[in-house]
Order: structure tokens, then sequence, then C-alpha cells
């Protein structure tokens, strides 16, 4: 393991000591499986916060600087306007007792 995380860290010339710190980091702990929960909402929800994402997106991205904190801020108003805050509740509700 020693090896291969000397070998891995030459791909990252000057933060090698970062990526050696970094695997030794991910092999302890608790390991968090991802899960296959989908909210209740989400399958009813989906497709409007993806157009939402999705126009805002490249919106953010070339809308003039001076304009982006006044373009993300409509954008995360859309999403709550698409219901985004009910997938966020019904997800929190469950990660919480789980």
């Amino acid at each position: 393991m020693d090896d291969f995380n000397a070998c891995t860290s030459k791909e990252a010339p000057g933060y090698e000591d970062h990526v050696i710190d970094n695997y030794e980091n991910a092999l302890t702990g608790t390991i968090n499986h991802d899960s296959t929960y989908t909210s209740p909402s989400t399958p009813e929800l989906i497709t409007d916060i993806n157009l939402v994402k999705d126009e805002y997106q490249v919106e953010c991205i070339t809308c003039p600087a001076d304009q982006f904190d006044a373009t993300y801020d409509e954008y995360l108003a859309e999403l709550e306007n698409a219901g985004v805050q009910t997938i966020i509740d019904e997800r929190t509700e469950y990660y919480g007792n789980n």
C-alpha cells in the first residue's frame, strides 16, 4: 500500500504529501455507502428541477461578472419554485433518521 501511495503521489508533482495524506485519511473512519434512496417527491419534481438547472447553468456561466450574484439568486429562487426544498426536506428526514 505504501508503494502504491508513493507511486500515485508522483502524478501530482509538488503535492505528493497531500496525495499520500488523502490516501491515508481515506482508509480511516466510517465508510458511507452510496444509498439507493430516492425521496418520494423526486420522480414528480426532478424534470422541472433539471430544466431549471440546465437553463441557469448556462446563464450563470455566460452572464457578465457583475450580474452573477443576481443570476445565481434567481436560480435558487427558481429551484425553490420547482420544489427542490421538498426533496431536501425528505432527504434530510431520511438521512437524519438512518
